[in-house]
């Protein structure tokens, strides 16, 4: 996709270009989220000024310098003659004298030292968003999940040929895979490196007299290509080698490999491996991710005929919800999932995100055993909280913002009948290209052990604020249920049981942003306030949980 081209062609630029200090704001993924990007682009346009700034004043500078060496050259000659002649000669003297103690001084002060306009480059550098080198290795981990997840090759996502992405930056890029071991396994990632390998090569169709490789690139493309034979690559070796020699046609190395990849491959007339893995027996989690990589490709939801799912209008004996009810589409019984259509207008997204975007930090996943959160490769996005009016960290606050969460808050309760009281506050989320959640609960203690109960999320509540192109799907892989994104819908469900358990069927997950940008808000609902709402049942097993009961919950 063009935007993939793009933003790689982003980031390659501007860390190989201005690499020596990292960006400023080190809470930001820069990769993980449209957002930083258009940031990243807008402080690109500020350093670019400020070049054109620095060139322009650099250029007035050196003309006025040649001038004057001209000039102080001639005075050179004339006085290094006359004192030849006449060694008593003071009007030589004189100007020889000034010109050391007072114009060569002033023309190293004013010019040779460094100059305003460097300091001014300096300082618009220093204060510039950036991409770094670790954007640089998760813009390549997203490039691997997306093609791992949607069953693409990297031709197919990166699937245009671009003026802006050079041979040597997706040389580099086939690098940081390698070098990072970015795939699932050593040789998962030397097959996804030889992927963009490959894909760089054929950007050029035929040699160039212009085409030119460091020697980096060389030892780089030459420890592949041994690395393809000694494993058995020999089908996507011999491929690479042909590439090479289309651009290189005279190079002996790869002229002597691409001859005994073809004898590898006449002798033992096998085909290519790429996709050959050794069967084993799959473990729960290796069905989990089949499941999620699956559902995240459907482009629709799903439900089966038999189900008796309905659609409805409800009201929640709100009086004006009488004339004109929520939409709500039955997606699950058990456990009970439900879209909420067109609960959410266009200006109250607005509001949202304008909110939101200055608080947006990298996103963090909690580990209830250390109670502690942290960046993990699982979540990739850019998030924002805005709290609770009457939450005591709220700080700053203004009277809109305050405004929208209680009347976001309130649809919450009107929607689903539980209390309005036990919400977190809400999370805003933003996903860029590859950006992604993978499966994992809300209920925060389902793995943790404590002596005594934990008020936990009972429920989640989450709004979509905008369509997006292609994938960011919620799944719910145990469930086979893939809920695409809907602008101004709300999507709800119960995170657990009667008992108070973890319900482990809602396990779910966000897919990766193929193409656009995705926004969502979540409203994560604690069960404690909800008591004499959906009181906790006498123990029973999930399986008995039937839909009469949810309704009485409710």
């Amino acid at each position: 996709m063009l935007c993939f081209v793009k933003f790689l062609s982003l980031f390659l630029v501007v860390q190989t270009r201005w690499p020596s200090i990292s960006a400023f704001d080190d809470s930001r993924t820069l990769f993980a989220a449209l957002n930083s990007m258009i940031d990243t682009v807008h402080h690109e346009n500020r350093l670019l000024k400020q070049v054109e700034n620095y060139a322009a004043r650099r250029t007035a500078k050196l003309k006025l310098i040649r001038s004057l060496h001209e000039k102080w050259e001639k005075f050179h000659r004339q006085d290094k003659d006359r004192l030849k002649l006449n060694k008593s000669d003071h009007k030589a003297k004189l100007k020889l004298i000034q010109r050391a103690t007072r114009h060569w001084p002033k023309l190293k002060n004013d010019f040779l030292r460094k100059s305003q306009e460097h300091i001014d480059l300096d300082l618009v550098y220093k204060h510039t968003l950036r991409p770094d080198i670790k954007d640089l290795r998760g813009f390549a981990r997203l490039l691997l999940v997306n093609a791992q997840i949607y069953n693409k090759t990297f031709e197919e996502i990166l699937s245009v040929r671009s003026p802006f992405v050079t041979i040597d930056e997706f040389l580099e890029l086939g690098l940081r895979i390698k070098q990072h071991l970015l795939g699932e396994n050593p040789m998962d990632t030397l097959l996804k490196s030889s992927q963009v390998v490959l894909y760089g090569l054929n950007q050029y169709e035929t040699s160039s007299k212009g085409l030119r490789l460091s020697t980096t690139r060389w030892d780089f493309l030459s420890s592949v290509t041994d690395e393809l034979y000694d494993e058995g690559y020999w089908n996507i070796g011999y491929t690479i080698c042909n590439a090479i020699l289309k651009l290189f046609p005279e190079d002996d190395e790869f002229l002597f490999k691409v001859e005994i990849f073809r004898d590898r491959l006449t002798a033992s007339k096998l085909k290519d491996r790429m996709d050959v893995r050794p069967r084993t027996n799959k473990s729960e989690v290796d069905l989990d991710e089949e499941e999620y990589a699956r559902l995240c490709r459907r482009r629709e939801l799903i439900l089966s005929p038999s189900s008796n799912l309905k659609c409805y209008y409800a009201h929640k004996n709100r009086h004006l919800r009488h004339i004109a009810g929520y939409k709500v589409e039955e997606v699950s019984r058990s456990p009970m999932i439900r879209i909420y259509h067109d609960v959410l207008h266009d200006g109250e997204i607005e509001l949202i995100k304008l909110f939101a975007f200055p608080l947006l930090t990298a996103a963090k996943v909690y580990d209830p055993n250390n109670e502690d959160s942290d960046i993990s490769d699982s979540r990739i996005s850019n998030n924002a909280w805005l709290l609770s009016p009457d939450d005591p960290n709220r700080v700053g606050q203004s009277e809109h913002q305050a405004n929208l969460y209680r009347k976001l808050n309130q649809r919450m309760e009107d929607c689903t009948g539980l209390s309005k009281s036990g919400t977190e506050g809400l999370q805003v989320n933003n996903y860029g290209i590859g950006g992604h959640y993978l499966w994992h609960y809300d209920a925060l203690y389902y793995n943790a052990h404590y002596d005594y109960y934990v008020n936990d999320r009972i429920a989640t509540w989450m709004f979509y604020l905008n369509d997006v192109i292609e994938g960011g799907n919620t799944v719910f892989p145990r469930l086979n249920i893939s809920v695409p994104p809907e602008k101004g819908a709300a999507v709800f469900w119960y995170n657990l049981l009667s008992t108070g358990e973890n319900d482990h069927r809602t396990m779910h997950g966000g897919c990766p942003i193929l193409q656009g940008t995705k926004w969502v808000t979540n409203m994560w609902i604690s069960e404690f306030q909800q008591t004499f709402v959906k009181p906790c049942l006498p123990d029973r097993a999930s399986t008995q949980q039937d839909s009469s009961l949810l309704r009485a919950w409710e």
